[in-house]
């Protein structure tokens, strides 16, 4: 999702921003996250760069997801042979850097949480409680124009989609099967749809044709709160920079 965004012109390009791909398999978990981010941030033994972390809020808080993620960056570094100090640094909007520091050197991160728990009428329509990205895959998909703007659709149909969507999470419900993330929504469509390219082709395909059919100003209000953060995030390490 976020290539496109950044083919879109919607996030920073890619020489100012790069994209990292989590590799879970050799990281799993949180913990594997602060594994691969304490090599690129750590102002002693990585490379005291900046990074822009983006974590599902599941059923968190903004704030104590920004809380939880600032005590697990201190507990991964309690065993350091070195005093790393950590203080807040810039802020933009609701976001914060925070800054690791040793001698001269330091390095930053600032979290982005996401999820769109804001859309009371999704997530109560279809029970979703454990919000992550896939909200705004979900969104997208329902607008009936970007739906229709993919091809793989058309078959399908936006009307009878939306009843499937209904009896699929019904009858997984009924079997004692949880369906409480956007993600599992993005699957159903996919199955229904008969769709045989991945999960990320599909979304991507999703952004790319709802921001085509629906153009940038509809297309950024939909997701505003999300591009809003991102945005915050490259100019709050932009200013760290400089």
């Amino acid at each position: 999702m976020l290539q496109k965004l950044q083919a879109c012109g919607l996030i920073p390009p890619s020489n100012e921003v790069k994209i990292a791909e989590r590799d879970k398999t050799k990281h799993p978990g949180k913990e594997g996250l602060y594994g691969q981010l304490l090599p690129i941030i750590h102002p002693f033994k990585g490379l005291d760069g900046r990074a822009i972390v983006l974590m599902d809020l599941d059923g968190n808080s903004h704030q104590g997801l920004q809380n939880e993620f600032r005590d697990a960056l201190k507990a991964s570094l309690r065993n350091d042979t070195v005093p790393i100090k950590i203080t807040d640094g810039n802020r933009v909007g609701r976001l914060e850097e925070i800054v690791l520091e040793y001698e001269e050197r330091r390095g930053s991160v600032v979290l982005v949480p996401v999820g769109n728990p804001e859309d009371k009428e999704v997530s109560s329509k279809y029970g979703i409680d454990r919000f992550a990205i896939d909200d705004w895959i979900l969104k997208l998909a329902l607008h009936q124009q970007a739906f229709e703007a993919v091809s793989e659709f058309e078959k399908l149909g936006y009307d009878r989609a939306l009843k499937k969507f209904e009896e699929v999470s019904d009858l997984l419900r009924n079997n004692s099967l949880e369906v409480r993330k956007a993600k599992t929504y993005v699957q159903i469509l996919r199955l229904i749809a008969d769709i045989r390219p991945s999960t990320a082709t599909v979304i991507g395909r999703i952004v790319e044709k709802a921001f085509a059919s629906l153009g940038r100003e509809e297309f950024t209000r939909l997701l505003k709160p999300f591009l809003s953060d991102l945005n915050d995030a490259s100019s709050i390490l932009r200013r760290t920079e400089s």
